[in-house]
């Protein structure tokens, strides 16, 4: 298995460089270094952005094949797709924030003052406005419909959660946070959100973020006290602040609702299927999921490690991309030059590398399961590609504080 570089043909054999050397595939007990092979002249040129969209220190971009939206400083702009034409620009408050959008509504949130404001997708003016709301979820198609919020009301401490309907900004429902316990958003392994609720009893109920009825309900056996807790598929991490700096955190089965190990760390997060712990320094320890013995460990902070799928990807640096077989710790996947700038359908990264053959940076798909990248479109020198994604047949990218560039996705 090699790493792949499409430039819309095969690449030519160059003499001058190495043929890459195959492995077996790493569930045959192979570790996989995938080197970095772009081709000969011969290959075909590289697509340049289909329209550059303007702004004025970029916030954000948003959209779909037929409509971009470009959150600037002080204003939003909505562009036309593929040809870039700006059809629209409202002002709004300074440091104002993308949040929702959609076929008919632009949702936008404003910096300070909890504000929610829902803009007409097709003309830019504002429909709906709703004051003491501020988001829970950025720029995310995950909520099934609607916008889910934060209500926070002056004087109190905690927040009720609410999905707010895109076209009228009215809520469609209201949880409150339950009394000595803790509410927070989970998202599901389709990538769907839900409002995960544990009572101080230990009663764990799951909502539906599109109606906000309870999907699931567990019974913990006697968590205790708790301020935080994080969900991976069947396992729930609940943690109690020890000191200062560590986190004391037990692990249930959601299946029975019993408690399996205890861990404590200055940092505990899911990794994938495996518990990640360590400090600001690292290295990071892996723990099984069920028992809570240590598997193997991690160079970097637990806090910097990302999963991609049912794969571990070590904290992007110098070293470019390495990615992990959560369980055993055996590197699945090596490629280097290219740096994760966005997240496509998981397990997929968008990455952006730079062609030897100019000072361009590439824009890229890596998926680490195959060990493919596949060249997606060329920035021009002066970029630096980040917050980048795909929608439909169309990769969308922040390039400087002035310009979003948008690239046609190759079939």
């Amino acid at each position: 298995m090699t790493t792949v570089i499409d430039l819309d043909e095969r690449p030519a054999e160059d003499p001058e460089q190495p043929r890459p050397v195959r492995h077996r595939r790493w569930w045959a007990a192979a570790i996989l270094l995938v080197p970095l092979l772009i081709g000969g002249s011969s290959a075909a040129p590289l697509r340049d952005p289909v329209a550059i969209l303007p702004g004025d220190r970029i916030s954000g971009i948003a959209g779909d094949t037929s409509t971009m939206y470009v959150m600037s400083a002080a204003t939003v702009a909505a562009y036309r797709m593929p040809d870039g034409a700006r059809t629209w620009s409202t002002p709004v408050p300074e440091g104002t924030h993308l949040v929702h959008t959609d076929a008919t509504r632009v949702v936008v949130a404003t910096q300070g003052e909890p504000v929610l404001i829902g803009l007409d997708a097709g003309t830019g003016a504002e429909v709906w406005r709703q004051t003491g709301y501020m988001p829970a979820v950025y720029g995310c198609t995950c909520a099934d419909g609607v916008v889910v919020a934060q209500h926070v009301a002056p004087g109190v401490a905690t927040a009720d959660i609410a999905g707010l309907d895109p076209g009228t900004g009215a809520a469609r429902w209201t949880l409150a946070p339950p009394p000595g316990g803790v509410q927070r958003l989970v998202f599901t392994g389709d990538l769907r959100v839900q409002v995960a609720v544990l009572d101080a009893d230990g009663t764990l109920r799951l909502h539906r973020a599109d109606t906000g009825a309870v999907v699931r309900t567990v019974k913990l056996d006697n968590p205790g006290p708790v301020n935080e807790f994080a969900m991976s598929g069947d396992r729930l991490l609940a943690y109690r602040v020890g000191d200062a700096t560590v986190l004391d955190g037990t692990v249930f089965d959601l299946a029975t609702g019993k408690r399996l190990f205890e861990r404590k760390a200055p940092y505990l997060v899911w990794c994938g299927p495996m518990l990640c712990a360590g400090d600001q320094e690292g290295p990071t320890q892996v723990f099984d999921r069920d028992t809570g013995g240590q598997r193997w460990q991690l160079a970097g902070s637990p806090a910097g490690i990302r999963l991609t799928g049912q794969y571990l990807m070590e904290p992007p640096g110098t070293v470019g991309i390495r990615i992990y077989e959560p369980a055993t710790g055996r590197l699945v996947t090596q490629l280097d030059g290219w740096t994760p700038v966005g997240a496509l359908d998981e397990p997929s990264l968008l990455v952006v590398g730079h062609d030897p053959r100019s000072t361009a940076p590439l824009l890229g798909v890596f998926d680490p399961a195959t060990g493919r990248a596949t060249v997606l479109g060329r920035a021009d020198a002066k970029a630096d590609p980040q917050e980048c994604f795909i929608a439909g047949a169309l990769l969308a990218c922040r390039l400087d504080a002035s310009r979003a560039g948008v690239w046609e996705v190759p079939a």
